[in-house]
Parts: structure tokens; sequence; C-alpha cells
């Protein structure tokens, strides 16, 4: 075995008890978690969005308007304001 690939090898072994730690840790973004459970090779486990808050900001105003709203989108699931909100008819 080459002393470089050795290393890689080695490098990887001693993060993987860390990545997969950090892999089940709810204060990271969902994104990491799922990458982190791509590379330590798990599955996804309790990774589900939090689809239980009822309120948020508008994802398509500025942070000065800070608006709340309870209304989010069908496709996406982002809270949006009535503003940026288009209703079906």
């Amino acid at each position: 075995m080459r002393r470089r690939k050795f290393l890689e090898q080695l490098g990887y072994e001693l993060l993987q008890d860390h990545l997969s730690r950090r892999a089940t840790n709810t204060r990271l973004s969902r994104t990491i978690q799922l990458r982190l459970q791509k590379i330590c090779g798990k599955e996804s486990e309790n990774v589900a969005p939090n689809q239980s808050e009822t309120h948020g900001r508008c994802q398509l105003c500025s942070s000065i308007k800070n608006r709340k709203t309870r209304f989010r989108c069908q496709k996406c699931r982002r809270f949006l304001c009535l503003e940026h909100l288009q209703g079906i008819s």
C-alpha cells in the first residue's frame, strides 16, 4: 500500500466516529446532516424537515421588514407573506 493512500485511509478512519456523532446533531442544518450521513454510509434516520412550525418570517422580504406569516408555498414549503403569496384562482 502506498504511503499516501495509507495516510488518507488512516485519517478517514480517525474521523469516522466524530462524523457519525456529528450527523446525529439536530442543531446542524439538514443538508449538513444528510451529507455527513452519506459520508458515513448511514441511512437517514429522523432527519425530516421540521414541518410543525406554524409561523415564520417571509423568505422573500428583506430582514428590515421582518414580516411574520403563517402561509407557505405549496411547492417549496417556504414561508411567504400575503404580498408575495399568489392565490389560486
